[in-house]
């Protein structure tokens, strides 16, 4: 019997460990986004415990802080999420039922079946998705050693993410890295489902992660601060005197024009919604540019053009039917 009562004790102490290791207190994700023409960041936090289907669960409290075009600043509370871990697995409440978030447990070749949201059943979206599993491995963050999964969509899944996740932080790296939104906590909408106009969906780029024990984690090269929110919008646009997509919607053809203050080398590169190159361009170092694309090979749905310099980046977000 005393042999019988340790070993429920250690089970029970490397559930207990496990459930410590996922959003513990303290725990909080920090996703930057910039949506039309309103910027800021997704604070998701632990914010106390519940219990549902006789399962102790964590909540996690989403918050939205933003600034838009009339230079106001507002906070949004979204629903709340219900998750719970394991010594392998985090899984999530959806649907009335729960579903695996993550999978640490997971080889090579491995599919994951994600819940999505309901969200968009409407407009022919489906709410579930596939991603199999590229690769795994550990990765030393702050001297912790954590397991880590790769993980990538299939061609015909609705929602998903495309890159690498790890223990306690989530998604931390996208195959297309600058994407918005591949590096969300929870599953990111990959199909524009036929609908003419984007949907505005939730997700944003990784900033940092935090908890009580002292544990961070910060993206290199995302935001100078976790909480900091961009107020100019246009900022990195001061170097551009004009900036024309037309027209927007289009069918094939894509016409760009645009000045900037002083020469410059512009690299030109056009994505699709689940972050793959189809465009790419140089134009010459000179103050006013003018191109024409044929966009005729491309499927319907929605683009993003981004335009960089050495000075900065400008996304803009472009339709095809």
């Amino acid at each position: 019997m005393k042999r019988i009562l340790i070993f429920l004790f250690l089970i029970n102490s490397s559930f207990l460990f496990a459930q410590n290791e996922w959003a513990p207190k303290g725990a909080t994700w920090h996703y930057g986004f910039t949506d039309w023409q309103t910027n800021g960041y997704i604070e998701i936090s632990y914010i106390g415990d519940t219990i549902i289907n006789s399962v102790s669960c964590k909540i996690l409290e989403k918050k939205v802080f933003q600034y838009n075009l009339l230079s106001q600043f507002d906070t949004l509370t979204l629903n709340h999420e219900y998750t719970y871990a394991d010594k392998d697995r985090v899984y999530i409440f959806r649907f009335n039922d729960f579903y695996r978030l993550y999978d640490f447990s997971a080889h090579i070749g491995d599919s994951i079946l994600l819940a999505g949201t309901n969200q968009f059943t409407s407009s022919g979206c489906d709410s579930i998705g596939l991603i199999r599993v590229d690769s795994t491995g550990t990765m030393i963050i702050n001297g912790k050693s954590l397991r880590y999964i790769s993980v990538s969509p299939f061609s015909n899944s609705k929602w998903g993410w495309a890159g690498r996740i790890v223990e306690k932080i989530g998604p931390i790296f996208c195959y297309q890295k600058n994407m918005e939104p591949y590096n969300y906590l929870l599953p990111n909408k990959l199909d524009y489902c036929g609908i003419f106009m984007d949907q505005t969906h939730e997700g944003g780029f990784l900033r940092c992660y935090s908890d009580q024990s002292g544990f961070t984690y910060s993206q290199p090269g995302v935001s100078p601060v976790c909480d900091y929110i961009y107020t100019n919008i246009d900022e990195n646009e001061n170097i551009f005197t004009e900036i024309i997509v037309a027209p927007n919607p289009t069918r094939d053809i894509l016409t760009i024009h645009f000045k900037v203050n002083s020469k410059k080398v512009i690299q030109f590169e056009l994505f699709d919604i689940a972050g793959n190159l189809k465009l790419s361009d140089h134009f010459p170092e000179t103050t006013s540019y003018f191109k024409t694309f044929n966009l005729s090979g491309l499927s319907t749905g929605v683009y993003y053009i981004k335009l960089k310099s050495n000075q900065g980046t400008v996304v803009k977000k472009i339709c095809k039917y």
